[in-house]
């Protein structure tokens, strides 16, 4: 048996933020696992519309190395699922879009927020968030990405 002295590098800095139309933002910070898988922490912010920036940038720094088996983890057990108070984890993922946040670097200069609108695969609309930049650039930013992903889903709908 040959042993590798190569050890999974661990991700940059990565947090979620879950919105949706008329309810709560979520964000949760994430941890990564020895088998190299990252997951929620069990702790999520809700953050007010205004308020988003302070809040990505607190779990962005709770990001974390934690070791845990996740075998076991049901998709009902889903901690954004949970707080979102929502009947059914199909209809949590059909109202909130999920929108990743990661350095871009190891030098955490930007941060880039990521999602794709509901119902399309071949299609990820991003920003890049300076992260040392003032926060109402950011948030206005974030939530031109969140508009255009409704904006492209209503477009699609519309053509078909």
């Amino acid at each position: 048996m040959i042993q590798s002295d190569v050890m999974l590098k661990p991700p940059l800095r990565l947090a979620i933020i879950y919105a949706a139309k008329d309810r709560p933002t979520l964000v949760t910070s994430m941890h990564y696992n020895e088998a190299g898988i990252c997951y929620e922490q069990s702790c999520l912010l809700v953050a007010d519309v205004d308020q988003l920036v302070p809040v990505v940038r607190q779990a962005l720094a709770d990001f974390s190395m934690k070791d845990a088996d996740l075998r076991q983890a049901k998709l009902s057990d889903w901690p954004s699922y949970r707080a979102s108070g929502l009947k059914s984890v199909r209809q949590f993922q059909n109202e909130y879009l999920q929108i990743t946040v990661t350095a871009t670097n190891e030098a955490e200069l930007f941060y880039e927020a990521a999602t794709k609108p509901h119902h399309e695969s071949d299609l990820t609309l991003s920003v890049l968030i300076n992260r040392f930049g003032d926060d109402t650039e950011s948030q206005r930013l974030l939530d031109k990405l969140v508009s255009s992903c409704y904006q492209w889903s209503r477009i699609c709908t519309y053509s078909q």
